[in-house]
């Protein structure tokens, strides 16, 4: 038992020293105030406490007794918990073998949304510091926390029983979900080397825009990755704001893609750079041509002119597929390979899914063409059939060959998926706009193996080898379609068919990315999964195939809950005139704020956004609304925040 002192109170302090399992090792300990049931007020500036170790004397403490303003400032908090009734309780975690942590952050990633915790902290400010069990016999030493809280990777604190709990339960919980998350090799023998890595195309968007580049940067930061980014002249990670997330800043011109990788050559000369990665699409192929120059990690830069081309890709798959300029030669392929409606058509370098339409006829192909957005994606069109089967997103993560992880999301149908003819009302055709994702899939396991097993040779086949890649693909002749999965709500889900198609299931792959998906998905998979894409984007680049192979090992039993994805189109063009909506709904639905493991708000009052009629989709905000009750509350609380999600256009 240890006293702690604060200048109006005292608490004690009972530790509980773990057996190492094959992975971690763990101090238990529980702080009581000795105020009983009526303790006095916490000072408001944490300043003011002044904290006292008791042994056989008082010995006063200061921030060097703790080794870190990080460690200091979690048992300040815990402190302050237990200034309460019913006291509180923290754990300390320790590697169960000497080594170094895979990334620094690595409890605090895997610990999300953990039931019986209250918050995570990882102590580690140092990447590369070595690390070690807790070589303390507790029943001959007391265990002082300020004395061991330097060693332990990061520390938990407990949330307050609930009223048939005590802190005990929770404990044997934690041990469970320590099981489930920490069973794999997060600790590494020896130290991971700081590389440097060249980014070309740094984030299209700052942080408050809701944007991938906050995770990009803190990962590489946990992983001892100095980043050197290629951006255009003036980039919001040129200035002072932003300059701790990268080592160097280089101004280059990114445009056109088939002057960049000369650009690219000259910008990186003076640097000594260990890889070169970029996440957009359209600078794949030109940062493999000068990854290849500067002998740097790649992959041919043929894979990717294939995977980033949708026609090469249809055709690599070995299906018909026709490239087209102009409505005069859509006609002229419709009637020479007798293209029968509805098939769709879209640009061959497209994103967002802007341009892709599902046409019924003539009248629908003149419209859908002249629907294209030529600046943003070039005069190449695709013209190819309609398969419509199920569609999912899929994400691999490759490292020298082998699968070492991949999950699957069913992505629910647009409005240009159903059978009716697709122009509205309005006379503007129906689109592919994304509304909403669910994972995991419920598709049978069959058909999850058909797309894990069929996708990953694809991407072999084209050479792609290690990596993240995000692809999107349907099930042809599956035995589930979408249809109203319970008729007393109306919620739309995957259903078994009445009647089965006789032929047997395969793949229909449409697209190829090769990086980890948007913002929503790849949030939604580090919470559901504890898998961090970006880390992996960055590792891959590297070629650090140990640490890459650690990081992407999921739960031990699977996601934590069921995830639904729900993206809030903007409707029309306009100015918007609201607030952030996602702090709104929180505010006015603290009922819904639990639910939701991630949001952001990705425009602000006064912007100019822009709805279907452009050419141009785009998107107010997303939500990842979870249970862990079941699939079909996941449903329903998703659609219950669409329709409370408020926002104003003018």
């Amino acid at each position: 038992m240890i006293g702690w002192h604060t200048s109006q109170s005292t608490a004690n302090c009972f530790s509980l020293l773990s057996l190492p399992t094959e992975w971690w090792q763990s101090v238990d300990v529980i702080l009581q105030s000795e105020s009983g049931t009526h303790p006095p007020a916490w000072p408001e500036d944490s300043r003011d406490v002044q904290l006292w170790s008791w042994d056989s004397s008082w010995m006063e403490l200061g921030t060097q007794d703790w080794g870190s303003p990080f460690t200091l400032a979690f048992f300040l908090r815990a402190l302050k918990c237990a200034n309460t009734s019913t006291g509180s309780a923290i754990r300390l975690v320790f590697p169960s073998e000497s080594g170094y942590l895979v990334r620094s952050d690595i409890l605090s990633l895997r610990m999300v949304d953990l039931e019986p915790v209250e918050s995570t902290v990882s102590f580690v400010a140092t990447p590369g510091k070595p690390f070690g069990p807790l070589l303390i016999d507790s029943n001959t030493a007391p265990i002082f926390p300020h004395a061991i809280m330097n060693s332990t990777v990061g520390g938990i604190l407990l949330r307050t029983p609930s009223a048939h709990e005590d802190y005990q339960d929770l404990f044997r919980q934690l041990d469970d979900e320590f099981t489930n998350r920490l069973s794999f090799p997060w600790h590494l023998a020896s130290p991971p080397q700081r590389k440097t890595l060249a980014i070309v195309e740094g984030g299209r968007t700052g942080p408050d825009h809701g944007g991938l580049a906050t995770g990009i940067y803190a990962a590489a930061d946990a992983l001892n990755i100095d980043m050197i980014v290629l951006d255009v002249p003036g980039h919001w990670l040129e200035g002072p704001k932003y300059a701790s997330w990268r080592k160097e800043f280089v101004p280059v011109e990114l445009e056109p893609p088939s002057l960049l990788a000369d650009r690219i050559v000259e910008a990186l000369s003076r640097f000594n750079v260990d890889g070169i990665v970029t996440f957009c699409d359209s600078y794949q192929v030109p940062v493999a041509q000068a990854a290849k120059r500067l002998r740097l990690p790649t992959h041919p830069p043929e894979a990717y002119e294939i995977a980033t081309d949708k026609h090469r890709t249809a055709v690599s798959e070995g299906r018909p597929a026709y490239r087209v300029h102009n409505l005069e030669e859509a006609f002229d392929i419709v009637d020479r390979e007798n293209l029968v409606y509805p098939f769709i058509i879209k640009p061959c370098k497209g994103f967002l899914s802007e341009g892709v339409f599902k046409v019924h006829g003539p009248e629908e192909l003149s419209h859908a063409i002249s629907n294209i957005h030529l600046d943003r994606h070039g005069t190449e069109v695709v013209l190819e059939a309609y398969c419509d089967g199920p569609k999912v997103d899929i994400n691999l993560v490759l490292s020298e060959g082998e699968l070492v992880f991949c999950e699957v999301t069913d992505d629910f149908p647009k409005t240009a998926d159903e059978d009716s003819e697709t122009t509205e009302s309005t006379g503007q055709l129906k689109s592919f706009l994304e509304l909403t994702c669910v994972m995991p899939s419920k598709l049978p396991t069959s058909e999850i193996d058909l797309l894990r097993n069929s996708l990953h040779q694809s991407l072999l086949r084209l050479g792609l080898t290690t990596g993240i890649y995000h692809v999107e693909a349907r099930v042809q002749h599956s035995s589930m379609e979408y249809g109203k999965s319970d008729a007393a709500t109306a919620l739309v889900d995957l259903i078994p068919l009445v009647n089965p198609d006789e032929k047997k299931p395969s793949v229909w792959l449409i697209e190829i990315n090769p990086r980890f998906p948007g913002i929503q998905e790849t949030v939604a998979v580090e919470s559901a999964y504890g898998v961090d894409y970006r880390g992996i984007g960055l590792l891959a680049g590297l070629r650090d195939h140990d640490r890459l192979r650690a990081l992407a090992q999921p739960f031990r039993q699977g996601p934590q809950y069921w995830t639904q994805i729900v993206c809030i189109p903007v409707p029309i063009e306009g100015t918007f005139d609201s607030d952030d909506v996602c702090v709104e709904l929180k505010q006015r639905r603290p009922d819904f704020a639990r639910q939701i493991c991630m949001s952001a708000c990705f425009v602000k009052r006064g912007d100019r956004v822009y709805g279907l009629e452009s050419g141009i989709n785009s998107w107010v905000a997303y939500f990842n609304v979870f249970s862990r009750i079941s699939r079909q509350h996941a449903l329903g609380l998703g659609e219950t925040v669409r329709r409370e999600t408020r926002f104003t256009i003018i």
